[in-house]
């Protein structure tokens, strides 16, 4: 569903099909209301209008999520990029190496939201470590099953001491590899997590 509203609680939202059937949708970002006419912004000339700083503070602050919507390369014969688009993209990236905002594919994205709401997982405190195991993704729409690990890619939880927890994925020890212990962070709480995606820096085009 597109709208002007350009961060959201959670990103899915169930939708009813004609036969009956019911799957995820997701709310995106896609145009501005000015003087309640819509003003569609996803075209590639439209970057720095969609891309802001003060848009970029306030997700950071309300920990929010934000699906934009692009038609990149759409609408021009040759670079399609303008000079405050290149700059929009940088500051984005700028929030992304900070740490602040995770930069992800929407589907990516998606699997994190439908994960991080709907997972079942048990803990165990055993001789002074503690065992975390995922059992499952209770999908309300599509049912319970056991994730992939890359399902679970950036679940994060809460614990005393990173460094004696351990985590698993149906009772199987996740690879330490693939294992991320983090420091306190602003909420002063110390956790452990499943390592994000590693970086991809393939050039498409030459493929």
């Amino acid at each position: 569903m597109g709208s002007e509203q350009f961060s959201t609680d959670n990103p899915l939202y169930p939708i009813n099909l004609r036969d009956g059937q019911k799957v995820w949708g997701f709310y995106r970002y896609t145009n501005e209301l000015v003087n309640g006419k819509i003003v569609w912004t996803w075209e590639p000339s439209e970057l720095s209008k969609q891309i802001t700083k003060p848009r970029l503070d306030q997700l950071v602050k309300d920990r929010k999520y934000a699906v934009v919507t692009q038609h990149l390369g759409k609408g021009s014969n040759g670079f399609p990029f303008t000079q405050e688009g290149i700059q929009s993209l940088r500051l984005l990236k700028s929030y992304d190496d900070e740490g602040k905002i995770l930069v992800a594919r929407t589907s990516r994205l998606l699997d994190y939201a439908r994960s991080s709401k709907y997972v079942k997982y048990t803990v165990a405190e055993i001789e002074g470590k503690t065992y975390i195991d995922i059992i499952s993704i209770n999908d309300p729409l599509e049912g319970a099953s056991v994730p992939s690990l890359d399902e679970i890619r950036g679940l994060t939880f809460h614990v005393e001491n990173p460094e004696s927890a351990f985590l698993l994925l149906n009772d199987n020890l996740i690879d330490q590899e693939d294992i991320q212990r983090n420091s306190a962070d602003k909420s002063r709480e110390k956790s452990i997590g499943v390592t994000w995606f590693k970086p991809d820096y393939t050039d498409y085009t030459k493929s």
